[in-house]
């Protein structure tokens, strides 16, 4: 089930209840995609990334994890991918750029890995 706690009820206490769930969610699940990242164990650090996005795609962290993850892989296009992917979905959504400390990330990634297109 993906709906998030007490969804549907308008509860004034649930509102709080919720942010505070969501919060203690997305710390946990940033704990344990760090871990299986640490030991490589990539399809399952990409699931969790995976369901991290679904849930909440303006989260940068997890399309910062997936690009590590697939950086790792040396999944060259996918890395570039998902960068587009998330500056996009930033500027549609909210009209900024994604977070500094992840575009100089990825600039870095991208001057270490400067041989061939990314697409």
């Amino acid at each position: 089930m993906n709906d998030d706690y007490l969804q549907g009820y308008d509860y004034i206490w649930t509102e709080n209840e919720r942010q505070r769930l969501q919060v203690q969610w997305l710390q946990l699940s940033y704990k344990i995609i760090a871990w299986h990242y640490s030991q490589q164990e990539w399809e399952k650090a990409t699931a969790r990334s995976l369901d991290v996005c679904s849930r909440y795609p303006l989260e940068e962290e997890a399309s910062l994890w997936l690009m590590k993850i697939f950086a790792a892989k040396g999944k060259r296009a996918s890395v570039h991918q998902q960068y587009v992917r998330l500056k996009e979905l930033m500027q549609s959504e909210l009209l900024e750029q994604p977070s500094l400390f992840i575009t100089e990330w990825y600039e870095q990634w991208k001057q270490d890995n400067k041989e061939g297109t990314y697409i």
